[in-house]
C-alpha cells in the first residue's frame, strides 16, 4: 500500500503513465520465483522437464506475496504473509517473441489474482491496496523494463517533481482510493504536464499475452496426482 510519505522516493506521478510505484520497477527479486526478473530468468533458462496430460515442457514457478501487520488497541501483530503461488508448463524451444508473450500471460495471471486477493473483504479491512491506482500499470512497466532492458521508463513516462506529485495527491486523493483494473493509467490534471503528451507509451503495449493452450498451460497439481495415481501407489 502506497502512502503520501512514499512521494518521491517510491511513488511519483507521471504525465503519461499516471502514478508509478518505483518499487514495482525494481524487479531484481532475490527469490527466483518472484518478480519479473525471476520469471524471465526461468523462461530463458528452460530448466527441467514436466508433463501433464501429454503436454510437455519445463516448469515455471511464479509468485506474488506481501507481508502485512495490524494493530489493535496498541498491540502490533507479527507480519502476516499472504500471496499467490502458481506453477506453469511452458514448451521448450520458443522464440523470443513467443517467450515474451507467454511470460506476460503468466505475469498478468498472477498479478490479477494477487490484486483480487488484496481487494477481498479480509484484506480490505487493513489495506486499500487491491487494484490501487498505480499497481497494475507499474507492474507492466516493470515487466517491460526487464524483458526489454533498453527501455527508459522515465523518458517514456515523464515523471513530475515531488511538489507536483503532492499536489495531484492532495487534490485527487490517495492512490488506494482510486481503483484501476486495466493496463492503462488513470491520469489527473497536473500543472507540469501541460503541453506534454498524455498518451500511454506504446512501448509498454507491444507484447500480446499468449492464451493458455499450445505454448503453455497452468500446472494442476490435483490433475497431476490423479493422472499418476497408479504409479504413486
Amino acid at each position: 500500500m502506497s502512502n503520501r510519505s512514499d512521494i518521491p522516493n517510491r511513488l511519483i506521478y507521471t504525465c503519461r503513465c499516471g502514478w508509478v510505484d518505483k518499487g514495482h520497477l525494481d524487479a531484481r527479486e532475490h527469490h527466483r520465483n518472484m518478480g519479473a526478473a525471476g520469471l524471465w530468468r526461468q523462461m530463458t533458462e528452460e530448466k527441467g522437464d514436466i508433463e501433464q496430460l501429454g503436454f510437455k515442457g519445463f516448469p515455471v514457478f511464479f509468485s506474488e506475496e506481501e507481508g502485512k501487520g495490524f494493530s489493535i488497541h496498541g498491540w502490533q501483530s507479527p507480519k502476516l504473509t499472504d500471496g499467490v503461488h502458481k506453477i506453469y508448463i511452458v514448451k521448450k524451444g520458443l522464440n523470443v517473441q513467443q517467450k515474451e508473450s507467454v511470460a506476460l500471460a503468466i505475469f498478468l495471471d498472477v498479478s490479477y489474482e494477487f490484486e483480487s486477493l488484496q481487494a477481498g473483504w479480509l484484506h480490505s479491512m487493513v489495506t486499500d491496496s487491491g487494484f490501487s491506482d498505480e499497481d497494475l500499470v507499474s507492474d507492466v512497466i516493470g515487466f517491460y523494463t526487464v524483458v526489454r532492458p533498453n527501455l527508459d521508463w522515465e523518458k517514456l513516462c515523464l515523471p513530475v517533481s515531488a511538489a507536483a506529485s503532492f499536489a495531484v495527491w492532495d487534490k485527487n486523493g490517495s492512490v488506494g482510493s482510486h481503483k484501476n483494473r486495466t493496463l492503462s493509467p488513470n491520469l489527473y490534471p497536473c500543472e507540469e504536464c501541460r503541453n506534454k503528451s498524455a498518451a500511454f507509451p506504446s512501448e509498454f503495449t507491444e507484447i500480446r499475452a499468449a492464451k493458455s493452450g499450445d505454448l503453455y498451460q497452468e500446472f494442476d497439481l490435483v490433475l497431476y496426482a490423479q493422472e499418476h495415481a497408479p504409479a504413486m501407489q
